[in-house]
């Protein structure tokens, strides 16, 4: 969401659905949560693929669905168990035009299957999106058997770190920095890690910023290892035990914030 929509998304809430609101001191932001009293039902992308699996296709979009991941499952060597559907597909929304939202489990297996698009395309079984400077960069968005696709990572349990940190929000910041680490830019958020930061304005310390993190799910698989990155977003300082480090968020939902790489 831009920060303009965010803006008005938080106001609707305050009015009609307070108790999904909640003010985060230590952000010093409004947040949309879900209170866990409140929580019916989880949909897992894994459970509605194996789901879908066992009893069988219900229209043409999971037929197609199903034959895309079990194509691509085969290019890449990756189990079918670690792929999922989310989307339209999951919650069970679907319409007629509606799109294959993919998921795949794990950051090595996210790559395996990234490869093997590029395969799947080469052969004919599918075209990828090249239309958008982002799109020809990330390869993870295509047309299979007419229909528009989109294979996105999730983390797997042993990739969640639940360690509790706090933060403390120094403010806005625009930098350059260049990427050494890309292992979780797939997910969301994205982590980049960086060294070498140079701040636009000079009053502005970023030398020490060793994490760029997007909480935007565009920004997300952009910036390879050995790329430089650019970013507007706001500083912030990171606790966990006695170990501190800076980053810079995007998606914090102020305006004018964004992350892009420099082409070489």
């Amino acid at each position: 969401y831009s920060p303009g929509s965010y803006a008005k998304m938080v106001e609707g809430f305050h009015e009609h659905f307070p108790e999904y609101i909640y003010r985060s001191e230590q952000l010093d932001r409004w947040m949309i949560t879900v209170p866990r009293d409140s929580i019916n039902r989880v949909f897992r992308p894994s459970e509605r693929l194996k789901e879908i699996l066992e009893k069988g296709a219900s229209d043409s979009l999971e037929e197609e669905a199903l034959s895309l991941i079990k194509m691509l499952a085969e290019i890449s060597g990756v189990s079918l168990g670690l792929f999922g559907v989310h989307g339209s597909i999951s919650l069970g929304t679907s319409r007629d035009e509606s799109d294959i939202d993919l998921s795949v489990y794990g950051a090595s297996n996210f790559r395996l299957v990234k490869r093997g698009l590029l395969e799947a395309e080469e052969a004919g079984l599918l075209s990828l999106k090249r239309r958008e400077r982002a799109e020809r960069k990330r390869l993870n968005s295509g047309v299979y058997r007419d229909r528009d696709f989109v294979v996105n990572a999730t983390r797997l349990a042993s990739e969640i770190d639940e360690e509790p940190r706090s933060y403390r929000p120094m403010g806005p910041v625009e930098a350059e920095c260049l990427c050494v680490r890309d292992d979780e830019a797939m997910f969301r958020p994205a982590v980049y890690g960086v060294q070498g930061c140079t701040s636009q304005d000079e009053a502005v310390d970023v030398s020490e910023v060793s994490e760029v993190v997007s909480m935007i799910g565009s920004y997300r698989d952009l910036v390879s290892r050995g790329e430089r990155i650019r970013v507007r977003g706001f500083l912030e300082e990171v606790a966990l035990g006695d170990e501190c480090w800076l980053r810079v968020v995007v998606g914090s939902g102020r305006a004018g914030e964004y992350l892009d790489w420099l082409d070489s």
